[in-house]
């Protein structure tokens, strides 16, 4: 009876997973054609300027506006869903977990009942897509962090600029450690100064060098640095796999 319950699960995660998969590559394939949404880069930046947002260069933005971004992170995490592919990689969080911290042990989210359809594949804000050639990631990139949106892909942080908005600016780029079977940022652990990414927003090409790492946790206000005469990229996940106790940020400058 449990054999036959483990391979219903299975073959169920597997279907997920191809469907998953399949909506993620007709929105790679749309963003690929320019079809985006109709919000655009100026209205992002009229966003930003409407929240009177500090002219301090290298003021932590976290700070600038810690309650909301620290709720909209939150929010985010809570509907994390962890790759079925876990199993892989219970040795690596394991030493990870040794690695890093004082105390990351956790007990696992309740994942599937805080997450909604799997299968809802709206492009409505995309923008783009984002690649990591190192691990393997092509995913779409939207202009917003919602449950839908982050369903399919990743997306920018209220709050934060735009990729390619030029040197002074910070966007911060979330994605899920995994969602139904699709890996999304689940290895983005793997990146070491030095590896490169590359986003395509709104038709421009940006590239990107990894330039470091850091564990924070939750309430950190610390997520990202504006320097004055850098254009910087931080992705953000939950940390460890199949937890969102911690944050992890990996930080790249335009290159």
């Amino acid at each position: 009876m449990m054999i036959a319950i483990g391979i219903l699960l299975m073959s169920s995660t597997m279907i997920f997973r191809y469907i998953k998969d399949r909506q993620m590559d007709d929105l790679i394939r749309q963003a690929e054609q320019g079809h985006y949404s109709r919000r655009s880069r100026d209205t992002r930046k009229k966003d930003e300027q409407e929240k009177d947002k500090s002219k301090n260069s290298t003021s932590d933005i976290a700070v600038q506006s810690n309650a909301s971004q620290s709720k909209i992170i939150d929010d985010i995490f809570t509907t994390d869903v962890e790759s079925d592919d876990d199993a892989t990689n219970k040795k690596t969080e394991h030493s990870e977990r040794k690695e890093t911290a004082e105390n990351l042990e956790t007990t696992p989210l309740d994942f599937i009942s805080k997450a909604k359809s799997p299968l809802n594949s709206s492009n409505h804000n995309l923008a783009g897509k984002i690649m990591i050639p190192k691990i393997n990631i092509n995913l779409p990139l939207f202009d917003d962090t919602s449950a839908n949106s982050l369903s399919n892909g990743a997306g920018i942080l209220p709050d934060t600029s735009a990729p390619g908005d030029g040197i002074g600016t910070l966007s911060i780029i979330a994605g899920h450690r995994g969602y139904y079977g699709a890996f999304m940022f689940q290895k983005i652990n793997q990146l070491e100064s030095g590896d490169r990414f590359t986003i395509n927003y709104r038709g421009g090409t940006y590239n990107y060098r990894v330039n470091g790492q850091r564990i924070v946790k939750p309430t950190d206000p610390n997520i990202g640095e504006i320097k004055p005469d850098k254009e910087v990229v931080t992705l953000l996940t939950c940390h460890p796999l199949n937890s969102s106790k911690y944050r992890l940020l990996v930080s790249g400058e335009r290159v």
